[in-house]
C-alpha cells in the first residue's frame, strides 16, 4: 500500500471514529481491527523498502552475492509490481557483476518492463552491456538506443553515446565479414 494511501485510510478511520462519538462504541472493534491491518500492511511495506535498501547497500559495498540474494528474497516476496522491478534490476546490476549472465539477463528483462522509465533505461542499459560484453555489437545498439529514449540527463546522454559506438563496431564487423567473405571467395 503506498503511504499517502496509507495517510489517508488512517485519516479516514480517525476523522470516523471522532465524527460518530454515539457510535464509537459500537465501531470502536472493526475500527481498531482496520487500524492494526493498515498498519500491518505499512509494516510490511517499509520491511520490503527496507530489504530492497539492504540489497543495494550490500551491492554499494560490493557485497554482489548477498546484494542478489537480498533482491530476488524482495523481488519474490513483494505484492507490489513496482518493487518487484527494481528489486530485479539490483538482482540484474549483482549478477552482471558476479558473471552470471543469464541471470543477469532474465532480471533485466524484468526490469525493462518496468512503468518507471528510470528503472526500465537503467535495465535496457543493462542488458546492452552485456550485449557488448558477448560482442553482440547490433543487439547493444538498438538496445542502447532504446535506453536512451527513456533515459534523461547524462545517463541519457551516456546511453546513445554507447549506442553510437556500439553501432559503429557492428558496421565494421560487417564491412570486416564482407570483406573476408571476398576473400574467401578470390581464393576459392
Amino acid at each position: 500500500m503506498h503511504r499517502h494511501r496509507y495517510h489517508t485510510a488512517v485519516r479516514r478511520i480517525a476523522t470516523h471514529s471522532v465524527a460518530r462519538p454515539a457510535t464509537m462504541a459500537r465501531s470502536a472493534r472493526p475500527a481498531r481491527l482496520a487500524l492494526v491491518l493498515l498498519l500491518a500492511a505499512a509494516g510490511c511495506e517499509t520491511q520490503q523498502t527496507a530489504s530492497l535498501d539492504d540489497a543495494v547497500r550490500a551491492f554499494d559495498a560490493k557485497r554482489y552475492a548477498e546484494s542478489l540474494r537480498i533482491a530476488k528474497e524482495v523481488q519474490s516476496g513483494s505484492p507490489e509490481q513496482g518493487v518487484r522491478q527494481q528489486a530485479a534490476y539490483v538482482a540484474g546490476r549483482s549478477a552482471s557483476e558476479l558473471n552470471k549472465r543469464d541471470e543477469a539477463r532474465d532480471a533485466f528483462a524484468i526490469a525493462a518492463r518496468s512503468n518507471d522509465p528510470v528503472i526500465a533505461g537503467r535495465a535496457l542499459a543493462g542488458q546492452a552491456a552485456l550485449a557488448v560484453e558477448e560482442h553482440r555489437w547490433a543487439d547493444a545498439a538498438g538496445t542502447y538506443a532504446a535506453a536512451a529514449a527513456k533515459l534523461s540527463g547524462p545517463e541519457g546522454e551516456l546511453a546513445r553515446e554507447q549506442g553510437l559506438k556500439a553501432a559503429a563496431k557492428a558496421r565494421s564487423e560487417e564491412h570486416t565479414s564482407e570483406l573476408q567473405s571476398r576473400v574467401d571467395i578470390s581464393y576459392a
